[in-house]
C-alpha cells in the first residue's frame, strides 16, 4: 500500500504544473466566405480570404471580416485546457500544480478554426 502511495505521490509530482510547458500561442485557421474579404484579429489585418495565426492562448480575441465597408464578427474565447484541468485536479492532493493555473498553456482556444458563414453584404450604390 505504501508502494503504490509513493508512487502515485511521485506520479502526481512529475505531472505538476504542467499548464507551465505548454506554448503560450496557439494556431488558429481563419477562412472568409469571399475570397476578397479582409480578416483583421484585434484589430490588426492578418490576410485576406483565410489566415492562419499564431494568437496568445490567455485572452479573447475578436476577427472582425471586412468587404466593400461592410462587417462581420466572430469571437475566439479561452476556455480551460486539459492541462489546466489536469492541474485543478492536481492541486486537490498537491499545492505545486496550481501554479500552472496561472500560465497560459492552462487555457485553450474555442474555436481553433473560425469560418464566415456568408460573406458581408456588398454596398449598395
Amino acid at each position: 500500500m505504501q508502494t503504490q502511495s509513493a508512487f502515485l505521490a511521485c506520479l502526481a509530482l512529475a505531472l505538476s504544473s504542467c499548464s507551465a510547458f505548454v506554448s503560450n500561442h496557439q494556431a488558429v485557421h481563419i477562412q472568409a466566405a469571399a475570397l476578397d474579404t479582409r480578416i483583421l484579429v484585434n484589430g490588426t489585418q492578418v490576410g485576406t480570404g483565410q489566415a492562419d495565426v499564431d494568437l496568445p492562448r490567455d485572452r479573447s480575441h475578436v476577427v472582425v471580416f471586412e468587404r466593400d465597408g461592410q462587417q462581420s464578427y466572430r469571437v475566439i474565447d479561452h476556455v480551460w485546457s486539459i492541462y489546466g484541468k489536469l492541474d485543478t485536479l492536481g492541486s486537490i492532493a498537491f499545492l505545486v500544480p496550481g501554479f500552472g493555473l496561472l500560465c497560459p498553456g492552462s487555457r485553450s482556444l474555442d474555436p481553433r478554426s473560425v469560418f464566415e458563414t456568408e460573406p458581408a453584404p456588398t454596398a449598395q450604390n
